[in-house]
C-alpha cells in the first residue's frame, strides 16, 4: 500500500496528459463524479476539458506571468534571491522567462479559473496515470466552484499578503487536490476507500523527502506502468530548474498534501474552513498543530529607507522568507543535512533587499520561537555567510537580542553597523 501511495503522489508533479480528450471524455465524466463523491461536496457543474497546444500554452503563461510579476521584479528578481541566500546558481536574467521555461517542461495540464476549465496541454500517457492527473485537475474545478481560487490564490498577490502566506494558500490548494487525487488512486486500484490509518504514514514519508529523493523515486519503474517518453523528458528537465522553485512547488503539492490530511481527520468541513480561515504561514503548513492553535508568526513593518540611512540606495524587494524558504536558505550553503531544525524554531521574519551601483544591501529581522531557537539560527547563519564568500571590505554583521535575530549585508562597515542598530531598535520590539 505504501509504494502505491507514494507513487500517486508523485504522479502529479510532473505527468503529462493524455492529448485526445475528445476519446475521454465520457472518462473525465466519471472522474469527476467519483472526486466529487470521495470529497463528499457535489459539482454544481460539469467542469469543462479542452486541448491546448503548447504553443497556444506559451502565450498563455505569457499573458497570466505578466500580470503576475511585475517589470521591476522580473528584472531584479536575480539579485533579490541571491542576496536573501534562496539562490547560488547561474544568472537569472528574466524571472518571468524562467517561470515559463519551469511550466512549460513540468506542466502539461492545468486549471483555469479565468474561463473555468481544465486545460490539456501536451503528450501522451497511459491510462494509469492519465486518471490520477485528471482527477488532480478535475479537483481544482471543484474547488473553484465553491471557494472562488482566483480570490483564493492569485488576487491576494497584490492584495497586501506576503510571500510566505502566499506559498501557504498555494499549499492549501494543491495540497488537498493531491491528497483528493491519492484517495482517488487508491480507490481507483483497490476498490474501495483507503483507511486512514493506511495513508498516514505514506504521506509523511513523502513530505519528508528531498527533491532528489523525489526524482529519483519518480524515475523508479512502476509496477506494470510505463511512463512515457513525456514524463522521462519532464524528470531530466527537473534537473535544470533552480533549487529553491522546485523546492517550493514541491512542498505545495506534496507538504501541502501531508497539512490537508491532517486537517481532514476532523471531517471534510474541516478542509472547507481552509478556505475562509487560511493558514497564514508556511510554519503552519509544515507543523498542522500550530494553524490548531492559532499561532501566527510575530509581524514586522518595512524598514523604509531605515530612517535615511539608505536615502540613496534603490529598494528592489521587501518581503517574507517564511520556515519553509530558511530550509532552503541553509540547503543551499551547504547546511542541508541540518536545514530543518534550523529553522524549525522561526516565528516571523522580514527582509529589505537594496541596491546601488550594482552592489546589493539586506536588512533582515527575525524572530524566533525561543532564544535557543534564535542562538541555533544565529550560528547557523554565520554558516551562511561564510559560504557567501562577500568581497572584501563588503559587511556581513549578525545581532542577536533574546529571540530576536537581525542581519544586514552589504555596504561598508560604518554604514552596516548603523543599519544593524536601526533594525534593533526599530523591529526587535514588533516580535512577541
Amino acid at each position: 500500500m505504501t509504494r502505491i501511495v507514494i507513487a500517486v503522489l508523485l504522479i502529479a508533479l510532473a505527468a503529462p496528459v493524455v492529448a485526445n480528450t475528445a476519446a475521454a471524455d465520457s472518462t473525465i465524466l466519471a472522474i469527476q463524479s467519483m472526486v466529487g463523491e470521495l470529497r463528499e461536496k457535489p459539482f454544481l457543474t460539469t467542469v469543462p476539458v479542452r486541448d491546448q497546444g503548447v504553443e497556444a500554452f506559451g502565450a498563455y503563461l505569457d499573458a497570466e506571468l505578466a500580470k503576475q510579476i511585475p517589470d521591476d521584479l522580473a528584472a531584479d528578481y536575480d539579485a533579490v534571491v541571491r542576496a536573501v541566500g534562496l539562490y547560488r546558481g547561474p544568472v537569472i536574467d528574466d524571472y518571468r522567462a524562467t517561470m515559463k521555461a519551469v511550466m512549460l517542461s513540468q506542466a502539461a495540464a492545468y486549471y483555469d479559473p479565468a474561463t473555468e476549465a481544465f486545460y490539456v496541454v501536451m503528450g501522451d500517457m497511459p491510462d494509469q496515470l492519465f486518471r490520477p492527473v485528471v482527477a488532480h485537475e478535475i479537483t481544482h474545478g471543484l474547488q473553484d466552484q465553491y471557494f472562488d481560487l482566483d480570490a483564493f490564490v492569485l488576487a491576494p498577490s497584490a492584495g497586501g499578503l506576503n510571500d510566505d502566506e502566499l506559498n501557504a494558500r498555494a499549499a492549501v490548494v494543491e495540497g488537498e487536490a493531491t491528497y483528493v487525487m491519492t484517495l482517488f488512486s487508491v480507490y481507483d486500484m483497490l476498490g474501495m476507500v483507503p483507511d486512514r490509518a493506511l495513508l498516514g504514514p505514506a504521506v509523511a514519508l513523502q513530505a519528508g523527502m528531498s527533491t532528489d529523493q523525489l526524482k529519483q523515486m519518480m524515475a523508479m519503474p512502476q509496477d506494470g506502468v510505463d511512463l512515457g517518453p513525456d514524463m522521462a523528458a519532464a524528470l531530466e528537465a527537473m534537473d535544470t530548474i533552480p533549487a529553491f522553485i522546485m523546492e517550493t512547488m514541491v512542498g505545495a503539492y506534496l507538504k501541502g498534501c501531508a497539512f490537508v490530511y491532517d486537517v481532514q481527520g476532523q471531517g471534510w468541513s474541516a478542509v472547507d474552513s481552509l478556505y475562509t480561515h487560511p493558514p497564514v504561514s508556511t510554519e503552519q503548513i509544515l507543523h498542522p498543530e500550530k494553524y490548531a492553535a492559532g499561532e501566527a508568526p510575530s509581524a514586522f513593518t518595512d524598514v523604509g529607507d531605515a530612517g535615511g540611512l539608505l536615502a540613496d540606495w534603490r529598494l528592489l524587494r521587501a518581503n517574507t522568507l517564511g520556515e519553509l524558504q530558511w530550509r532552503i536558505v541553509f540547503a543551499e550553503h551547504g547546511q542541508g543535512d541540518i536545514a530543518i531544525p534550523l529553522a524549525e524554531g522561526w516565528d516571523g521574519d522580514r527582509y529589505a533587499v537594496y541596491e546601488r551601483d550594482g552592489a546589493t544591501l539586506l536588512l533582515l529581522a527575525t524572530h524566533w520561537d525561543t532564544e535557543n531557537d534564535a542562538a541555533d539560527f544565529e550560528a547557523g547563519y554565520h554558516e551562511v555567510l561564510a559560504a557567501k564568500e562577500l568581497p572584501e571590505g563588503v559587511a556581513g554583521l549578525i545581532e542577536r537580542r533574546g529571540r530576536y535575530v537581525g542581519i544586514v549585508e552589504g555596504g561598508n562597515g560604518e554604514l552596516a553597523a548603523e543599519a544593524l542598530a536601526y533594525l534593533a531598535t526599530t523591529l526587535a520590539k514588533s516580535g512577541k
